[in-house]
């Protein structure tokens, strides 16, 4: 999908997104096939609100050379893998991931077995929670964070504990 876009960071954003709606259906029913061709014909699942601001997105991403993705929950990193693969080129890419298993979320093992650290630098935010707590992160996770030209934050626990 993401060769034949017209425009490819689109496509591999919407199939990042689709990842997340895996958590959307935890309390439905969910076909994978149909959430991805629901959002390309530019259609969110029902009862969210959301804020796509593409155009501002792209411009963010086309002017940084360092982009740290916060992780989610595991199955979602082989969607997140597409994004990378598709942002990567000629920039840094950090995905950080959880210090060790809380929930589903990911671990630098789930990352490894999809094999996100061959296309990125992987590492532990050093946080055992469900979201990203500044407070308790390590000093590496820091640097990168602050350092980095563009972060995305992957999930609602990551979305709460920034917030």
């Amino acid at each position: 999908m993401v060769r034949n876009a017209d425009d490819g960071v689109l496509s591999a954003v919407e199939i990042s997104i689709a990842g997340n709606i895996i958590d959307y259906a935890a309390k439905n029913t969910l076909n994978i096939d149909e959430e991805i061709e629901r959002l390309f014909s530019g259609h969110l699942p029902e009862n969210t609100s959301s804020v796509f601001d593409y155009d501002l997105f792209r411009e963010d991403l086309d002017k940084a050379q360092t982009v740290l993705i916060l992780g989610d929950n595991a199955g979602k990193i082989v969607f997140d893998r597409i994004l990378v693969e598709e942002i990567g080129g000629h920039k840094t890419i950090h995905y950080a991931v959880r210090g060790r298993p809380i929930l589903n979320d990911a671990t630098v093992e789930d990352a490894r077995m999809c094999g996100m650290d061959r296309i990125a630098h992987v590492f532990s935010s050093g946080v055992a929670s469900p979201g990203t707590i500044l407070e308790e992160c390590s000093d590496e996770f820091l640097k990168i964070f602050y350092d980095a030209d563009l972060v995305l934050s992957k999930g609602q626990g990551n979305y709460e504990a920034l917030y």
